[in-house]
This record gives structure tokens, C-alpha cells and sequence, in this order.
């Protein structure tokens, strides 16, 4: 099938994406502006990495989603608290059969998406891919990872999903679609949360704090509270889930590993602290599930959640 894909967002993540399937063979346009906007249309998205550079000019580039119309998926990577204007703005490019692939850190954009278009149309997706921006218009791929994982969200295949996991095949990804995302969703919600809230208070990679008792037990401590609230609220959370996350941290996972929240804490950008801890927060009120870690991670992390220099 060719497909035509649509990004919204093309900072490291989307960014990533646009070149390796635009690399691929597929049709990409992107909806951007400002800075990246320009650079696109001047040089079009790099990816500098050591599995191989990229650069690839995408079909079209514009800040008005109507000069770009609808495209058969849309790839969301927009930061969670820029889903709003984001979303809104990309209404005309989600025609009738188009499918929103998100790949948002936490839950909170996947509920907005899901208000505004409808969950039969969403594919939500993690990753694993250890990316930033450099320059806009340019994205470091900064290690081996690149893992993404993404389904239909109301069970039914499209073909324009096995379309954008056959070209990320080919553009040399591990890219898997899946018959139900939200296994995925709240494996990655349960490393993602108390990975960024840790590293964003303590303002150290992985490895600068996971060997410290007080630190790795705080840790433990906010999976399983995450694992509590998922039981609690019907998530398909299975019983390795607590398990695997802790040998995932202690064990697999690159102790110079930094999560995105520590990079936006110290170049004063605002925080993504209700898209998961607030949200798993929240979740954890209604269904009555006592979340003191968690709880705590936001209340310290909430004074600098609209960004600024320390």
C-alpha cells in the first residue's frame, strides 16, 4: 500500500520518524513551524546516528494543516502539554479514514485525542528510542534503540498501519504492530513515570542514582503504586509487571540513560508532570488506591511544570 503520512510534531521522536519513513519510500508531510518550520524547507530533516545518517526532504512542509489535507495516519509526537493547540490544529488532516498513531509520553494526550476524534481511529504507540533535538531540523539518534511499538486501539487492522510497520522495517527499525496496544501502553507508563520522576528530582541519569538504597526503593516503590492503580482500574497490567520494570532498571537498561523531563528541567522548558504522574494520580483518587510516591514526585515537581531557568 502507499501511504501518505502526516507528522505533527517533528521534534526527536517525530522528527526521527519523518526522515526514516520519508527514507523508506513512503510520503511524508509534516505540519511544523517556527524554526524547525524553516529549517525543514531549507535543508529538509536530518538524522545524525551511528546506524547511519539520513537526510530526506519531506513531500511538503507548512504551519496550515489545510495546505497539507488528509493523510492516511498521522503520527502525534507532540509534547503532552501541547496536545490541545496540536490536535486542534491538525483537524484537516484527519479525513474520514485516517489513523492517529501517538507516540506521547503518559496517558493524558491519548484521553484528548480520544475526546476530540474519537477512539476508533487511534493507534497509541511507545518507544524506546533514545533521541534530541540538535538543531532544529535535526535529530541526534544518540544509541542502538530503535524500538516502537503501536496497534489499533479499537482491535481492527488497517492496512495503513501494516504499511507504516513495513517501512519502518525496511528503514531498519523494530518497529511492531500490535493486535492491542494498551499492554504496551502501561508497560512503558510503569517505567516512564517513576524513571522521570526520579531523574528529574535527583537531576541524574539512570546510573547516578538506581545503586542508592533510599533511591531504588523510592523507585520500587512507584512502580508498584503504578502497577496498583492499573489493577485497580481494569488495565490489562499483568503479574511480571513489577518484575520486569525493576530488572529492567537495575539490570538492562544504559545507566547513562537521562529521561526527556531532566533534559526540559534544565534547559527551563515546561514539564510533563500530569501526563503521567498527575494522571496515574488522578486515576489512583477515583478508584480510592493510596500513591504516596507518586503523590510526592508531583508536589515537588509541580513548582517548575510551566518551565523555568534554574
Amino acid at each position: 500500500m502507499s501511504a501518505l503520512i502526516g507528522i505533527v510534531g517533528a521534534g526527536a521522536i517525530g522528527g526521527f520518524l519523518a526522515a526514516k519513513l520519508a527514507a523508506a519510500g513512503l510520503g511524508v508531510v509534516v505540519l511544523a513551524r517556527g524554526a524547525t518550520l524553516s529549517a525543514i524547507r531549507a535543508q529538509g530533516l536530518r538524522v545524525r546516528s551511528a546506524t547511519g545518517d539520513v537526510v530526506v526532504r519531506p513531500a511538503a512542509a507548512s504551519d496550515d494543516a489545510s495546505a497539507l489535507g488528509p493523510v492516511d495516519a498521522v503520527v502525534f509526537a507532540v509534547k503532552a502539554y501541547d496536545t490541545a493547540a496540536a490536535g486542534a490544529a491538525m483537524a484537516p488532516m484527519v479525513g474520514a479514514g485516517t489513523r492517529i498513531v501517538s507516540f506521547q509520553n503518559g496517558m493524558t494526550g491519548l484521553d484528548w485525542l480520544a475526546d476530540r476524534y474519537g477512539p476508533d481511529c487511534l493507534a497509541p504507540g511507545v518507544t524506546w528510542l533514545p533521541a534530541t533535538v540538535e538543531a532544529p531540523g535535526v535529530i541526534r539518534h544518540t544509541g542502538a534503540q530503535r524500538r516502537f511499538a503501536f496497534g489499533p486501539l479499537d482491535g481492527r487492522p488497517a492496512p495503513v498501519l501494516a504499511a507504516l510497520a513495513d517501512a519502518g522495517a525496511r528503514a531498519g527499525l523494530d518497529m511492531q504492530l500490535l493486535p492491542d496496544p494498551r499492554p504496551a501502553l502501561w508497560e512503558k507508563l510503569a517505567v516512564l513515570a517513576p524513571f522521570h520522576g526520579l531523574c528529574a528530582l535527583t537531576r541524574l541519569p539512570l546510573g547516578g542514582w538506581i545503586d542508592v538504597p533510599e533511591a531504588r526503593a523510592l523507585f520500587a516503590q512507584a512502580v508498584a503504586e503504578v502497577v496498583s492503580v492499573g489493577r485497580a482500574i481494569g488495565a490489562p497490567v499483568d503479574d511480571g509487571l513489577f518484575d520486569r520494570t525493576l530488572a529492567f532498571a537495575t539490570r538492562i537498561a544504559d545507566r547513562r540513560t537521562r529521561a526527556s523531563m531532566l533534559d526540559d528541567i534544565e534547559a527551563g522548558r515546561p514539564l510533563e508532570v500530569d501526563a503521567s504522574l498527575g494522571w496515574l494520580a488522578a486515576r489512583a483518587g477515583e478508584a480510592g488506591v493510596q500513591v504516596p510516591a507518586l503523590a510526592a514526585m508531583r508536589a515537588l515537581l509541580m513548582p517548575r511544570a510551566a518551565g523555568q531557568r534554574a
